[in-house]
């Protein structure tokens, strides 16, 4: 079994026995597509010069003679991860000053929430610490408290604050129940507004 001669990648081997005209054929990089960390070894996606999108292929970093190729896509997924991060900053920063600035005012309604439902819960599950974020790195945050609340994505989301984190962080109402009962409660008590006529009042 010989290896094909291929242009910016190294030491391919092909299945089955090469006939003369595989070992010819030259194999040239046309496009790093993507990137992933396969059993600890980065593999890029990529686009074969003068074939179909069908044959692009995963590729061991080792395997590639195309350092060119690989340094210019680092680049560009470092832009685009920095880009991502400031718009993500900007978009926080722009839901915080939304938030700060409206008032909420929480009604009865037929799914009223039961405190002791909540504080059980919290028992149950004794949440004191949450891992999220980048879990690999072992970042342990604690839920701090609830700067406001929106339901600009269709569901219920908490602007959290964490105690290690300057930067605040929307979570899904549903996690954030279960992550911290009490500070969820505490946002509730605090926003609360009870209606009543002067008839009640009165006792008429």
């Amino acid at each position: 079994m010989s290896s094909r001669e291929i242009e910016g990648v190294e030491n391919i081997i092909p299945s089955g026995t090469a006939t003369e005209e595989d070992q010819e054929e030259l194999y040239s990089v046309e496009l790093i597509l993507d990137k992933r960390l396969n059993n600890n070894k980065v593999e890029y996606f990529l686009k074969w010069k003068g074939y179909d999108e069908r044959d692009n292929t995963w590729e061991p970093e080792e395997n590639l003679d195309c350092e060119e190729m690989i340094n210019e896509f680092e680049e560009n997924l470092r832009k685009e991860e920095k880009e991502r991060k400031r718009m993500e900053k900007r978009r926080r920063r722009a839901l915080k000053q939304r938030l700060s600035n409206s008032t909420t005012t929480f009604c009865p309604s037929s799914e009223a929430i039961s405190v002791d439902a909540v504080i059980k819960q919290e028992k149950e599950n004794n949440i004191e610490q949450v891992k999220t974020g980048d879990v690999s790195k072992g970042i342990e945050m604690t839920p701090e408290k609830i700067l406001g609340a929106t339901d600009e994505s269709g569901q219920l989301m908490f602007l959290l604050k964490w105690k290690e984190l300057e930067e605040a962080e929307l979570i899904p109402a549903k996690e954030a129940n279960l992550l911290c009962p009490r500070i969820v409660l505490d946002f509730y008590e605090s926003r609360i507004t009870w209606h009543s006529n002067s008839e009640n009042i009165n006792g008429v």
